[in-house]
């Protein structure tokens, strides 16, 4: 028998496996973080190699070869750019090697359908125009103009998503369901080869008679999306990782992260086997007598 220093009982407990923290995508699947605009390159590396992020926006061409130096040396063909009009704004991301590109809510900015065509037409033969739009009570519909008014024009190089978020009326339960949003593109566009994305949001809304508020959407709330990713067959997710304040907050993506991992299908995590030393008053290990001493890090390492 081991004794702690003022002679109390050093019980060590099982060892177990505990996550670190570190993500990664599975085979065949995309993740990146859409609002990363306030983070420096380093960090943006950080969750390309630890966050299962092997995609990244990128918010200006010298950002972009910055990433793709030494010490980053991220690939350009996982760099995605956002774009705005004119169609000219494409052209610097274009000479730069950026294959990839988003235009944010192209309906409810009041850009022509023909500027997207404009955009899909300009992106390489191998590259992607991520479009994606969202429909809750204050916006309206956003989804019924991606379907009629802008996909007939483009090509499969566009894929057209949805970032709505969990809404619930106070006292009367739900009344926007994001997944119902994913279902409506996913059949509207079945067999054109232009859906595969969407994304997951970190927060909801709560509305009541006077107004609304924002809530931290809950791990089940996110689970539930990725879950519905998985049955209609999207390859491709951006979590929008923001407290109810709307600031990043790593600790706000972890938990995306875990919801992703709960639901199977997306991200592997990295995990540590450990060893948790008590010292106890009792012989035998009591929770109600035992005070923890140390945690040992065994040195042992697998994804799961």
């Amino acid at each position: 028998m081991e004794y702690c220093e003022d002679g109390r009982y050093k019980i060590a407990r099982p060892p177990v496996w505990m996550g670190t923290g570190k993500y990664r995508t599975k085979s065949g699947k995309f993740i990146a973080v859409g609002n990363t605009g306030s983070l420096t390159p380093a960090q943006k590396a950080a969750l390309y190699n630890s966050k299962a992020s092997n995609l990244l926006f990128v918010n200006t061409p010298e950002e972009a070869s910055t990433l793709n130096g030494a010490p980053y040396n991220i690939p350009k063909d996982r760099m995605i750019a956002f774009t705005s009009p004119p169609v000219g704004n494409l052209t610097p991301w274009l000479e730069a090697g950026i294959k990839r590109f988003d235009i944010d809510e192209p309906w409810h900015h009041n850009w022509l359908p023909v500027y997207v065509d404009q955009v899909d037409e300009q992106v390489p033969g191998d590259g992607k125009l991520y479009v994606s739009e969202y429909h809750h009570w204050a916006a309206g519909d956003g989804i019924t103009p991606l379907i009629y008014n802008y996909a007939p024009l483009v090509s499969a190089k566009t894929k057209f998503g949805t970032h709505s978020q969990w809404e619930y009326l106070d006292g009367d339960g739900v009344v926007t369901d994001p997944r119902d949003q994913w279902t409506q593109l996913k059949n509207a566009l079945v067999g054109q080869g232009k859906f595969e994305h969407g994304w997951v949001r970190t927060k909801k809304t709560i509305l009541y008679i006077y107004g609304s508020y924002a809530e931290p959407a809950t791990i089940e709330e996110m689970q539930l999306i990725w879950g519905h990713a998985n049955n209609i067959g999207a390859n491709t997710v951006f979590i929008n990782v923001e407290g109810i304040d709307g600031q990043y907050y790593p600790n706000v993506l972890d938990n995306a992260l875990y919801a992703a991992f709960q639901a199977g299908g997306w991200v592997e995590r990295e995990e540590e086997k450990v060893q948790a030393v008590f010292c106890c008053t009792t012989q035998t290990y009591d929770p109600d007598s035992c005070q923890l001493l140390e945690i040992l890090h065994l040195g042992e390492f697998r994804w799961v």
